[in-house]
């Protein structure tokens, strides 16, 4: 299987299990896929562009925004970097609080932001599926 081919379908599997992570009452799991589908998406660009895909999560980032810039769905892309890439720790890892104590990852977003994360995300899958 080529490359690019297998980064979409890491893209559309984190998608579904997204939903399902939802539907089961799990939705930071949900956030977190959302982000793994957003930079498979990015895996599939770059590799059908011939481009080396980083594993360092802000490189590859950076190379996800470029390749879509030059692939005319810049604007997408680096919306859905700043939102989905910048929350991928809070679903992950109990959040310090000035006080000392810990907040769970579950409490850090809401399922209806996660469902929008989810939205956009697919959106972005459904837009490098047409360009490569």
């Amino acid at each position: 299987m080529d490359e690019k081919d297998i980064y979409i379908d890491l893209a559309e599997r984190a998608i579904d299990a997204a939903d399902a992570s939802i539907d089961n009452a799990a939705h930071e799991y949900g956030g977190f896929l959302a982000y793994h589908a957003f930079e498979s998406s990015g895996g599939a660009l770059c590799k059908s562009r011939g481009v080396y895909y980083p594993r360092p999560h802000n490189r590859k980032i950076n190379s996800f925004v470029i390749q879509a810039n030059r692939s005319g769905i810049g604007h997408q892309v680096a919306g859905a970097a700043i939102r989905i890439a910048s929350i991928r720790n809070e679903c992950l890892y109990p959040i310090p609080q000035p006080d000392g104590s810990h907040r769970h990852p579950k409490n850090n977003l809401s399922a209806t932001i996660v469902k929008m994360m989810v939205r956009r995300a697919k959106g972005i899958v459904r837009a490098v599926k047409r360009i490569i």
